[in-house]
C-alpha cells in the first residue's frame, strides 16, 4: 500500500499547488502529548538549554561529535544525564526539557542554535538511511551484497514485527522523534504567546532552521513504516507535529501535507483504524484543496480517496461522510471516479449504508457553489446518472437501493433549489418515459411521479402550476388504464400516494376521475387479483386522509364485497381495511361489510381445505373481538359466557373458528 509514494518521495513536492482555498476557521489545537512535569527538584533553565546545545553543537570530543545523534538521544530518553546533582527519572528529564523549549525565555536565538545544531545531524542520518534497520533492506541474490545495491524490502509483504531493529537505527529514529518532539513544544509556545486579536487565517512565521527540520522530517514519513515497530512510533510523532504546524498555519504549511494527508487516509483506512484516524483526516479537509488532481503523480492518492467510499468506517461517522462528500468538490474528473467507486457498492449495500450514501449526495451538491463547474458535474455525472438508473434499471431491489439514497432530494422538493434541480433532472426524461412501451420502466417513473409531484419550475407562476398538476393527472389516469396489470397496480400505489399529500390542491373533479378508476374499475378487475388487492390497499392508505372520508364513504361498500374474493389476500386486504374503519369515528365498518357476512365468511375460512389459524379468520378474529368476547375492567366472566353461548348457538361453524384464534388477541 505505500510502495508508490515511497518510489515518489523526491516528486512529491509537484502535487502541491501554490495556492490555498481557504484557512481553517477556529483551528483545533493539537492533544499535548506530553505531560506536564513532574518536578522533584527546581531545574535550572540555563542549565537545560546548556545541556541541549551540547547535544547537538560538539564538546570536547570536538567535530566527529556533531555528526552523533548519541548524545541528544542520551538526553532526552535516559535518565541522570542532565548533571549528577539532579536525579530524574528518563520521563521527567524529558518533560523538564519540553518545558524549557516550550518557555517564553527560549528566545529565536536559543532556538536557531538548538535546531541548526539538530538539521546537520538530522541530514546526515537520512543521507545514510541510518534510521534504516538492516533487515529491513533485500538484496538479489545473485547480486553482491553491498551498500549500492541494498534497496528497502516492500511493506506490502513484510510486517513491521518482522524487521529486527539494530543498535544503528534505534539510535537514528530515537533522534528524530527527538527533534519532533522539541520543535513540537517550540512550536507550541510561540502559539500559546499568540495575540487573541490576531486576523483569522493569519499565516504565523517561524525560524528558517525550526522550518528545515520540520522539512526534513516531513520527507521521511512514509520511509518509516519500513522501520519496523520503532518506525511507526516516529511516523506518528512526526505526523501530530505536521499536523500541529498546518492546523498553527505556520509558514510554509502547505509543503507540510504532501506525505502527511496519504498517510493519514492510509491510516484511516487500516483494519485497525478507529474514529480518532477518520477525525484527523477531516481536520485537514481544507488541504486536501491543494492537491493537483491533474498531475499523473496524484493517482496513488485519487486510489485512497476512493477507497473510503466503501469504507464502513467513513460510512458510519458524520466526519467520513462529510469528509467523502468534500471529495467531490476537489475535481471535476474526481466527481465521475467517486460516482463510478459508489455505483460499484450499491447493489449489495445495507440500508444504513444506501442511506450514507443519500447523505453524501445531497451534502455534496448542497454545499457546493452554484454557479461552478464542480456543481454542474455532481447534477451531471452523479445525479443524472442515479435519475436515470432508477426508472431504466430492471432489477427491482436495485431501484428500491436507488430509492433510498435519492430519498434526501426527494423529501427535500419543498426548498426552490432542490425542486428546481429535480425538474432538471427528472424533466428530460420522465414524461417520456410514463409512455415507454416497456412496462418496468413505466412502473419506475410511476414511483418517481408519486415522489416529485408535482414536478415544476419553482420560478414559475399559478397559471403554470396548474399545468404541471394537469400534465401529472393526466400521466396517472394512463397508469391506471394502462393495458399491463403491473403498471396498473404502480398507477394504484403512485395515485394515493399523491391523493393523501395534494388532496386539497388537486380539482374535485380529477379527484373523482381517480378514485373512479380505483374504486370502481380496479376492484372489480377480474384478470388481476393484485389490481383488486392493490385497489383495497389504496382505499386503506387513502383513509388516513381525514378529507377523503366525505367522498369515500358512499363508495367503500362496492369495496366490502370483495369480502368473497375467491383469492385470500384481497379477502385480507378487506378485512385490514375494515380493521382501519373500526379505529375512524363517523364510519361503521358493519356498514360496509355487514355482519351476517362477516360470520359467513368467518365460517368458510374454517372449512377444509382453509386453515382456520389463517391470516384472513385472524384478522376477523380481531374485528370481531369486542362483539363476541368483550374485554376490560367492566366486563364480567359471565357476560363472557354470555356471548360465547349466544355465539355458537347461532352459529356453530363461525363460533368454532374465532375461538380457535382468539387466544392469539
Amino acid at each position: 500500500l505505500l510502495g508508490p509514494l515511497w518510489d515518489s518521495t523526491k516528486r512529491t513536492n509537484t502535487m502541491v499547488k501554490k495556492r490555498i482555498s481557504s484557512p481553517i476557521e477556529g483551528s483545533a489545537k493539537m492533544e499535548e502529548n506530553n505531560q506536564e512535569i513532574q518536578e522533584t527538584t527546581a531545574i535550572d533553565e540555563s542549565l537545560l538549554r546548556t545541556a541541549l546545545f551540547s547535544t547537538v553543537e560538539g564538546g570536547s570530543d570536538g567535530q566527529e561529535q556533531i555528526l552523533s545523534c548519541r548524545p541528544l538521544v542520551k538526553l532526552f530518553f535516559q535518565s541522570d544525564t542532565i548533571d549528577e546533582s539532579i536525579r530524574l527519572t528518563a520521563r521527567q528529564q524529558k518533560d523538564a526539557l519540553l518545558g524549557s523549549i516550550r518557555n517564553h525565555k527560549f528566545h529565536k536565538g536559543y532556538a536557531r542554535r538548538l535546531f541548526a545544531g539538530m538539521t546537520g545531524i538530522l541530514e546526515k542520518i537520512i543521507e545514510n538511511e541510518q534510521y534504516v534497520p538492516a533487515s529491513a533492506y533485500e538484496t538479489d541474490d545473485d547480486e553482491e551484497e553491498d551498500d549500492n545495491k541494498r534497496r528497502i524490502s516492500s511493506t506490502s509483504t513484510r510486517s513491521p514485527e518482522d524487521i529486527v531493529p539494530d543498535a544503528e537505527s534505534t539510535e537514528g529514529l530515537l533522534f528524530m522523534k527527538a527533534c519532533a518532539l522539541a520543535l513540537s513544544a517550540y512550536i507550541d509556545g510561540l502559539s500559546d504567546r499568540r495575540s487573541n486579536s490576531d486576523p483569522d487565517g493569519k499565516v504565523y512565521e517561524v525560524i528558517d532552521e525550526a522550518l528545515a527540520v520540520c522539512e526534513l522530517l516531513h520527507g521521511v514519513l512514509f520511509s518509516l513504516q519500513s522501520c519496523g515497530s520503532e518506525g511507526i512510533q516516529v511516523q506518528s510523532v512526526i505526523a501530530s507535529l505536521c499536523e500541529k504546524w498546518w492546523h498553527e498555519r505556520f509558514v510554509d504549511r502547505d509543503y507540510m501535507v504532501v506525505q502527511l494527508v496519504p498517510f493519514l487516509v492510509v491510516k484511516s483506512l487500516d483494519g485497525a483504524a478507529q474514529k480518532s484516524d477518520v477525525k484527523r483526516i477531516f481536520a485537514m479537509k481544507d488541504a486536501l484543496q491543494l492537491f493537483d488532481f491533474e498531475e499523473e503523480t496524484i493517482s496513488y492518492l485519487r486510489s485512497l480517496f476512493l477507497r473510503t467510499v466503501s469504507s464502513p468506517l467513513y460510512l458510519g461517522m458524520a466526519e467520513g461522510r462529510r469528509l467523502i462528500a468534500h471529495l467531490f468538490h476537489l475535481h471535476e474528473s474526481l466527481v465521475i471516479e467517486l460516482q463510478q467507486a459508489i455505483r460499484a457498492q450499491l447493489p449489495d449495500a445495507k440500508l444504513t449504508v444506501l442511506e450514507a450514501y443519500g447523505d453524501i449526495y445531497f451534502r455534496a451538491w448542497k454545499e457546493s457553489d452554484p454557479d461552478s463547474t464542480i456543481r454542474t458535474s455532481i447534477e451531471e455525472n452523479a445525479l443524472q446518472d442515479l435519475m436515470y438508473a432508477i426508472i431504466h434499471l430492471a432489477s427491482p431491489s436495485m431501484v428500491k437501493s436507488l430509492h433510498t439514497v435519492l430519498d434526501k432530494f426527494h423529501a427535500a422538493k419543498k426548498s426552490p433549489d432542490v425542486e428546481k434541480l429535480l425538474y432538471n433532472m427528472y424533466g428530460p426524461i420522465l414524461w417520456r418515459s410514463l409512455r415507454a412501451a416497456n412496462p418496468t420502466v413505466k412502473v419506475n417513473a410511476a414511483a418517481v411521479l408519486a415522489e416529485t409531484f408535482p414536478l415544476k419550475d419553482p420560478f414559475t407562476g399559478h397559471k403554470e402550476l396548474e399545468q404541471y398538476v394537469r400534465k401529472g393527472i393526466g400521466a396517472l389516469v394512463s397508469l391506471l388504464t394502462d393495458t399491463d396489470q403491473k403498471v396498473r397496480v404502480a398507477g394504484s400505489e403512485a395515485t394515493t400516494k399523491i391523493l393523501i399529500t395534494f388532496w386539497d390542491v388537486i380539482p374535485v373533479e380529477d379527484i373523482r376521475v381517480l378514485l373512479n378508476c380505483i374504486v370502481t374499475e380496479h376492484s372489480s378487475d377480474a384478470s388481476s387479483s393484485a389490481v383488486r388487492a392493490a385497489a383495497v390497499h389504496s382505499i386503506t392508505a387513502l383513509l388516513e386522509a381525514p378529507q377523503s372520508h366525505a367522498v369515500l364513504r358512499a363508495l367503500l361498500p362496492s369495496v366490502g364485497n370483495l369480502i368473497h374474493d375467491k383469492v385470500e389476500r384481497v379477502r385480507l386486504a378487506v378485512v385490514n381495511m375494515l380493521l382501519r374503519i373500526k379505529s375512524i369515528s363517523g364510519i361503521k365498518y358493519y356498514h360496509v361489510v355487514p355482519v351476517d357476512h362477516l360470520v359467513a365468511r368467518l365460517a368458510e375460512e374454517g372449512c377444509q381445505p382453509r386453515n382456520p389459524h389463517g391470516p384472513v379468520p385472524s384478522a376477523l378474529t380481531q374485528l370481531m373481538l369486542n362483539s363476541y368476547f368483550p374485554q376490560g375492567q367492566k366486563v364480567s366472566g359471565a357476560d363472557q359466557i354470555k356471548r360465547t353461548l349466544a355465539f355458537l348457538s347461532q352459529n356453530p361453524d363461525a363460533a368454532s373458528v374465532f375461538y380457535c384464534n382468539i387466544a392469539d388477541h
